[in-house]
């Protein structure tokens, strides 16, 4: 899968997160963002079918939210192989929502935005100097004042996990986890930290989670295979990794972890 793919996949399992945060605007966006990106990408038959389902879960979601639906009153209805039509409704919405956004309000969520980056760049700025208390004091601050931001949380623990800051950046997963249990992005990151920390099985299990969620993300057999490979299992991780160069062949980071592997066993 592209990183186009995996850019529209993350947007449209962003929209739930999104709506529990009262986000209209922003989930409605992500939603036509992720439809048009996948639209714009040659698709496989697998890719299709994820696609439908995504539409279709996600559309559920927005459908039934209150504020949505004050903004336009009809449901709106989806069929396999409809997406066009469909972008041209979300676009009515966006433009209707949009103009439902006093300049008043965009400012101040414009404010808050820029303050929540500079104190990102403030706690990134302490882990390159390693000060992780520090860093976990600009964080705490921040979810204080963003407290039900999931999305937050998983790029703090992206900025930890980055400067391997491990310990540090599960607990803020686990916090991610807790506001949002169905995001396969939070058990992916889960499965990154614990097999940092050399928590194998528990990595395993965050993945294997995930992958109920998403049987057919190569990402997330990828890194699956890495808990096997670090725990030395060659044969679970040849498994593993060839699952998910069937549903991508074309992933080389897939294919080169096979070729170590089969190295190894020879």
């Amino acid at each position: 899968m592209s990183a186009n793919l995996t850019q529209a996949r993350r947007k449209l399992n962003s929209i739930h997160s999104l709506l529990k945060q009262n986000k209209v605007l922003a989930a409605t966006q992500a939603f036509y963002e992720g439809v048009l990106t996948f639209l714009k990408e040659p698709l496989m038959n697998n890719e299709k079918k994820e696609l439908a389902e995504l539409i279709e879960k996600n559309l559920y979601y927005l459908n039934q939210n209150p504020k949505l639906r004050e903004v336009y009153p009809l449901l709106v209805e989806y069929k396999p192989g409809e997406e066009k039509q469909l972008l041209e409704k979300f676009k009515e919405i966006l433009e209707l929502l949009q103009e439902g956004i006093t300049e008043v309000a965009q400012e101040q969520l414009a404010a808050l935005e820029r303050k929540k980056k500079e104190e990102l760049s403030k706690a990134k700025n302490y882990l390159k100097e390693k000060k992780v208390k520090e860093a976990e004091g600009v964080y705490d601050e921040l979810i204080k004042q963003f407290q039900e931001d999931t999305q937050l949380k998983i790029e703090i623990s992206d900025q930890l996990l980055e400067a391997e800051a491990y310990d540090s950046s599960l607990k803020y997963l686990k916090m991610a986890y807790r506001e949002d249990p169905t995001s396969i992005h939070v058990f992916n990151r889960l499965g990154i930290a614990l097999r940092k920390l050399k928590r194998f099985e528990e990595a395993k299990k965050a993945y294997h989670h995930a992958l109920k969620l998403n049987p057919q993300d190569e990402y997330l057999y990828f890194n699956l295979a890495r808990v096997y490979l670090d725990e030395k299992d060659l044969a679970k991780a040849k498994e593993i990794v060839e699952k998910a160069l069937q549903i991508n062949p074309n992933f080389d980071a897939a294919a080169k972890m096979l070729k170590f592997i089969n190295k190894k066993i020879k």
